[in-house]
């Protein structure tokens, strides 16, 4: 935007109501207020200026269609601005057109008060500016945790991590599949300069015979082998965070418990008397709750206390701009920080879907580095069942037969775009190997395979010692008077 704030009043009457909102907005930074009183003069003035907000008349030209058909055009040509409808009428279906079509809010003009408006903008331009605070927050604790990432998704996931580190008192749920780092967003929250407990319980590893023991404590003697007092991970988490992993998990049981210590802010230990304590429960959840509320298996009423805040850390798959910022960050925190990766291989990496998400990503890494003898790492380094993974996700036969011009067989294989020529090479050679011996159901590197291959049974073990494919076969040491004759 060309200014901090553009406001435009496109109305018969915008100079009236211009008038009326410039006294409320004079004492904003940079603010300035347009007045049309056509859909034409919209047009044009929206071509050559970017605005923050917009107080459109939805009968704002010849015909009462006007003002949504300009709205649409408006949601085109300036994404970013909140664009609020006037009206004369409170009509439901046209209320409810405009919030279709992406309007911000809905104002009845017969009881319009420009200081409420202007509140109401001042409120819009206050919450921007706390946003803009909580991404730069964000962005800081993801640094302090070791998060690498691009995308929209992500710095909106670690901007509300920094509304829930500064609302400590508002429960936060963490929503995200298996492997995204949901336990990272949690560590971001509780990354406090002050000091303050924090406590992580896997209720997917406590048992319910347990649960009540290991969540509320237990008195000594309150059951058969509780020798000692415990104080559970309530009492360890008083005045600070208690983050339970995987909430999904927990049996109705445990949930009735739980919600009553988050209701009355009170637990009762096994065998003992109620205690008050002060905690903000982190949950977090690969399940979709929603689905298990609806089927009974989880407590609506537990469901609502636990969203005040919630953070949805998106899938892999639909952020692949984050993984060449994740693999640098998993080498340079791993034992070999030096070493390079091609950027054939890069792209393969981003070609996968990652079903397991950044954990699998990590695992992969930790096995390709270790195995790694010298950089960079290369396809060469990619598992064979990695590349078939692929393969079969992208519906790409690396190993095809067609008929050639003179009815005979031809193998072709497919090799990124991208690739240099001695990656393809190397994509080429693992893959033609491979395909070869399965085709020829040769279990080693044996002569009958090396003669297919037109090469040495050397050259052939050293391809595959190189490009990490099946294991050659171990040849058997000549019997020594066998030699002499």
């Amino acid at each position: 935007m060309d200014t901090a704030f553009n406001i435009l009043i496109a109305d018969d009457d915008s100079s009236v109501y211009s008038a009326s909102i410039k006294p409320f907005v004079n004492d904003l930074p940079h603010a300035k207020v347009f007045a049309v009183d056509s859909p034409a003069r919209c047009r044009t003035i929206t071509s050559e200026h970017s605005f923050h907000f917009v107080l459109l008349d939805i009968s704002f030209g010849p015909d009462d269609a006007s003002g949504l058909t300009l709205l649409q055009e408006l949601r085109l040509s300036q994404p970013e601005a909140k664009i609020f409808m006037l009206s004369n009428h409170d009509d439901h279906g046209i209320m409810i057109k405009c919030m279709q079509g992406g309007a911000t809010d809905f104002i009845s003009k017969r009881d319009i008060n420009m200081a409420q408006i202007a509140r109401v903008i001042r409120g819009y331009i206050d919450g921007e500016s706390q946003a803009n605070k909580d991404l730069g927050t964000g962005m800081r604790l993801a640094s302090l945790v070791g998060a690498r990432f691009e995308s929209q998704g992500m710095k909106a996931a670690f901007a509300k991590a920094a509304l829930a580190q500064r609302s400590p008192n508002t429960p936060v749920l963490i929503v995200g599949e298996t492997g995204v780092g949901k336990d990272v967003i949690a560590r971001a929250i509780t990354t406090t300069g002050t000091p303050r407990p924090v406590v992580s319980v896997d209720c997917g590893a406590i048992s319910e015979t347990l649960a009540d023991s290991e969540l509320f404590g237990h008195e000594r003697g309150s059951f058969t082998g509780a020798e000692r007092a415990t104080t559970g991970k309530f009492r360890a988490a008083n005045g600070g965070d208690l983050f339970l992993d995987e909430i999904g998990n927990l049996k109705r049981g445990i949930q009735e418990k739980l919600l009553r210590a988050l209701q009355n802010k009170e637990i009762t230990p096994v065998g003992g008397k109620s205690i008050k304590v002060n905690v903000r429960v982190i949950a977090a959840t690969n399940e979709d709750l929603d689905v298990q509320v609806a089927a009974g298996t989880f407590r609506k009423d537990l469901f609502e206390r636990l969203k005040g805040i919630v953070i949805q850390v998106p899938p892999l798959r639909s952020r692949p701009e984050d993984i060449p910022h994740i693999v640098r960050g998993i080498i340079a925190g791993s034992t070999r920080p030096d070493l390079d990766i091609a950027p054939t291989c890069m792209s393969l990496l981003a070609a996968y879907s990652w079903p397991g998400n950044v954990r699998e990503l990590e695992n992969l890494l930790k096995t390709i580095i270790a195995s790694a003898a010298n950089g960079p790492i290369t396809v060469r380094h990619l598992p064979q069942q990695f590349i078939a993974l692929i393969a079969a996700e992208k519906h790409i036969v690396p190993l095809k037969t067609q008929k050639a011009a003179n009815g005979g067989p031809t193998l072709t294989i497919e090799i990124p775009v991208e690739a240099n020529l001695p990656d393809a090479s190397e994509i080429f050679l693992k893959t033609f190997i491979e395909n070869r011996r399965i085709k020829m159901g040769v279990k080693h590197t044996s002569y009958k395979l090396a003669k297919a291959l037109a090469i040495s049974r050397t050259t052939l073990s050293s391809h595959v010692t190189r490009l990490g494919l099946f294991k050659p076969r171990k040849r058997k040491k000549r019997n020594a008077t066998k030699s002499k004759e």
